[in-house]
């Protein structure tokens, strides 16, 4: 199995546009909140759907499942608030 080149970076830009998304989480989120574990039941079809959509990005910057999750959610709530 060959390995791929990875002499080459994402664009800067690119990037910045990612730590930009995830602080948008990170200002909702007081200092002295703790995160709360929360069990959700999600169909593997829709699971496939959401691992679609992050394949399309370059590994260097994909979102974890997780982080991906969290951003539909606070971008819901946005919209909805």
């Amino acid at each position: 199995m060959a390995l791929k080149d990875r002499s080459t970076t994402p664009d800067e830009r690119r990037i910045e546009a990612i730590i930009q998304k995830g602080s948008r989480a990170a200002a909702i989120v007081t200092e002295n909140e703790k995160p709360q574990n929360v069990q959700m039941r999600v169909l593997p079809s829709l699971l496939a759907r959401i691992d679609s959509v992050r394949d399309r990005k370059p590994r260097e910057i994909r979102q974890s499942r997780h982080a991906w999750i969290m951003e539909a959610i606070l971008d819901k709530l946005m919209k909805e608030e």
